[in-house]
């Protein structure tokens, strides 16, 4: 089992399903398994692997099924992590 160790340290069981929906929400639906499956393999050779990794994994292989898809891929996590970042802010705040 390969756990993914995100930025903030906490680790996650590897779930394909979660690449499989990011990818379909940058609106490559028809690529998604394939990536997915083809991240997973990759991935599970190893105890850990860091969620930026799978990140840039799914990036280099959309850039090879369809280059604009790639760069939504890329601009929506971005949002989510600055989003996360400014959620994180709040709930400090409010402690």
């Amino acid at each position: 089992m390969t756990l993914v160790v995100k930025k903030s340290g906490v680790t996650q069981k590897f779930d394909k399903q979660k690449i499989v929906s990011a990818i379909k929400r940058a609106g490559a639906e028809e690529s998604a398994l394939k990536i997915a499956n083809y991240i997973e393999r990759r991935v599970s050779i190893k105890e850990e692997v860091d969620s930026s990794q799978v990140r840039e994994l799914v990036i280099k292989e959309l850039q090879k099924e369809d280059h604009v898809k790639a760069q939504s891929f890329g601009q929506f996590k971005k949002a989510v992590r600055e989003f996360s970042k400014h959620e994180e802010f709040l709930e400090n705040r409010l402690v």
